[in-house]
């Protein structure tokens, strides 16, 4: 079955109008993500400083790290920062290695 010419040029121009508005609300997304942590004290808007924090208190304070029930409490401590960083990689439109995340 062969399909219409003019059936064609508008399916061609819906998919670029589809990848364009894709394109658009991903820039949105990720504008909107940077923004998450700019008003977090230094030493929280970066997940390597609040690590250091974590685990200098673990090494320096273990019994209060211990009654506090910090090792369940990291990953949902660490979950916002991972999923923003997780947001950023697309591996299938950008060239980008796991090791490069923050």
């Amino acid at each position: 079955m062969k399909v219409p010419n003019s059936k064609w040029k508008e399916n061609q121009a819906l998919m670029r109008v589809i990848v364009r508005l894709q394109h658009t609300s991903r820039d949105l997304l990720l504008q909107t993500a940077e923004q998450v942590f700019s008003d977090a004290a230094e030493e929280f808007s970066q997940l390597s400083s609040l690590k250091e924090i974590i685990e200098r208190w673990k090494k320096q304070y273990s019994s209060t790290y211990r009654d506090a029930y910090m090792s369940l409490s990291v990953p949902a401590i660490f979950s916002p920062y991972v999923t923003l960083e997780l947001l950023k990689w697309d591996p299938l439109y950008e060239e980008a290695d796991f090791d490069d995340m923050k």
